[in-house]
């Protein structure tokens, strides 16, 4: 199932939309890494020209395990899903802080855990949300000092203003990147919204 690709002795079966991983002889180990869908990032608000805060990056899991011969179920988690294998689920990004509100970042997902925390609004100075599980917090805003919305959170660090939180780096595929990471803080001179997290 998926895209199939071979790094060294190894093969890659990559999933980006939902699908079926059949398993045709059982006790060949296998290492999986599962992500979820990274929260969006918040609007600017256009009277104060402020930024809004960075979406959190997806809930990150990897691991290895002996496969039973038979189907597993993949579920890919889009913009603030939740995406499962293998009987493990990574919880949605929490979203960014709209700049035109005094509102929060949204907390990473609960339920099945991980998910990082959405940053905090310039204008408002408002804070970032909680991550879930392992997942991080995001950034705060302020109002002072700098210029832009509180970055996302990340798999692997909090995020801060307006940086988003770095992601766990990983080598599944061959090449060792950083998965799951937070979204920057709107700019506020020129208007941006924030980006959105990894996932």
């Amino acid at each position: 199932g998926g895209t199939v690709t071979t790094s060294g002795d190894y093969k890659v079966h990559k999933f980006t939309s939902s699908g079926t991983f059949a398993v045709s002889t059982a006790g060949t180990d296998l290492e999986y890494m599962v992500v979820a869908g990274g929260g969006g990032g918040g609007s600017a608000q256009t009277s104060n020209v402020a930024g809004g805060g960075g979406g959190g990056g997806g809930g990150y899991i990897a691991g290895t395990l002996t496969p039973s011969a038979t189907s597993y179920s993949i579920t890919v988690g889009g913009g603030g899903g939740t995406s499962s294998a293998f009987s493990q689920s990574a919880g949605r990004g929490g979203y960014g802080a709209t700049g035109n509100t005094s509102s929060t970042g949204g907390s990473g997902a609960a339920t099945n855990g991980n998910g990082a925390g959405g940053g905090g609004n310039y204008y408002y100075g408002s804070s970032g949300g909680s991550g879930s599980g392992s997942g991080r917090n995001g950034g705060g805003g302020s109002n002072s000092g700098h210029v832009s919305g509180g970055g996302g959170g990340g798999a692997g660090a909090n995020g801060s203003q307006p940086t988003g939180g770095v992601g766990h780096y990983n080598d599944i595929t061959g090449s060792n990147t950083p998965y799951a990471g937070g979204g920057t803080g709107g700019n506020y001179f020129y208007n941006y919204g924030a980006a959105a997290g990894g996932g």
